[in-house]
Parts: C-alpha cells; structure tokens; sequence
C-alpha cells in the first residue's frame, strides 16, 4: 500500500494515522529510513518487533541465531520486489 506525505519546509514528514497503526508506531518513536536508489523505506525501530511477537504467536528462534537476524532477514525478504 502506498501513502502520500508532504514534505515540509523544515523537511519532515507526517505519517498518515492508518500507517502509523499498521507500523504499531506511536508519537516520539524513533524510526530507520533507508535509501534504496531514489526511494526510501520507513521502519518501525526495535520495540515494534517485541509487540509484534505476541499478536503472531509463539516465536521460534533457531539455534545460533538471534531475533535481530530474524528481522533482518524478514525485512531483507521484503524488500526484494519493492527495491530490486
């Protein structure tokens, strides 16, 4: 899904309410953009994962890995089609 922002004169951007309830982003959350060419991702930073475990179920963490790496790999997978 796609939102449409605005970009202000003090370049910062609102997020739309209905994005930010997907995000589980709440005001004064700290948030990662990562330039992919000339498009950018928006990610939830950290305390969006934990939140989000219990509402998916049990989470299992194969030996010798780590959450981190499940994350990057889940955010790495889906950003395949988005930023080729």
């Amino acid at each position: 899904m796609s939102y449409l922002v605005t970009v202000t004169s003090k370049r910062q951007i609102t997020l739309p309410k209905e994005l930010m309830d997907v995000l589980g982003v709440e005001k004064g959350d700290k948030l990662i953009a990562r330039k992919h060419g000339k498009k950018i991702a928006i990610e939830a930073k950290g305390k969006g994962v934990l939140n989000m475990i219990g509402k998916f179920g049990d989470l299992h963490v194969p030996k010798g890995k780590t959450i981190d790496d499940l994350v990057n790999e889940a955010v790495l997978e889906s950003t395949k089609n988005v930023f080729p």
